[in-house]
């Protein structure tokens, strides 16, 4: 059940990272300004349903090694300088400054400081709930890198992207089954009132 319960506070922080992400790149059209995109290889990531298996594992071991990452980071950093607030500060400033540093000659002050704080969770998951949230949030947030998003489901480049959400969307359902400890997953107490 705890397994289940770190997945689902990853999902949901993961998504929280995405729709940031969104607005980021709302808040710069808004303003008329520009900003760098976040895909990772366009090239393979408009190329179909044949790129799918690449994709998903680039996602699956990005999310896994980004979050070994930052949990021996964190670590390190605490144990060297003998004090845990020191070391979990000293990492967040180094885990913001790698997203916040590429983008400050393209970027606009609202985009960085939405990119500061999509790293603050970040660092924040793996601090607070371990590397099964943070994988797993790592893992939902490299769906937006990964991916073409789309909401028009008769593009060409929807069709990975759909498989992709279902595999995700499996996961935090079977998640949540596993959560419940057992317990019947929708209770008949509903009816009985």
């Amino acid at each position: 059940p705890m397994i289940g319960r770190d997945i689902l506070i990853g999902a949901v922080l993961g998504s929280l990272c995405v729709a940031l992400m969104y607005l980021r790149g709302a808040l710069a059209n808004f303003l008329n300004q520009s900003f760098m995109p976040d895909v990772i290889d366009p090239d393979t990531s408009f190329v179909g349903i044949s790129a799918f298996a690449h994709l998903l594992i680039n996602q699956l071991s990005a999310g896994l090694v980004q979050a070994l990452m930052m949990m021996f980071l964190l670590l390190g950093l605490s144990l060297v300088l003998r004090k845990d607030w020191l070391g979990i500060g000293l990492g967040t400033t180094l885990i913001v400054s790698l997203f916040v540093v590429p983008g400050l000659s393209s970027e606009s002050l609202g985009s960085l400081l939405i990119i500061t704080i999509v790293g603050v969770i970040l660092v924040f998951t793996t601090f607070r709930f371990g590397l099964v949230s943070s994988m797993t949030t790592l893992v939902i947030f490299h769906l937006w890198v990964f991916f073409p998003t789309t909401t028009d489901f008769t593009a060409w480049y929807s069709t990975i992207f759909l498989v992709d959400l279902i595999l995700l969307l499996g996961l935090v359902a079977y998640a949540y089954y596993i959560s419940l400890g057992g317990q019947p997953m929708f209770s008949g107490k509903i009816l009985q009132e």
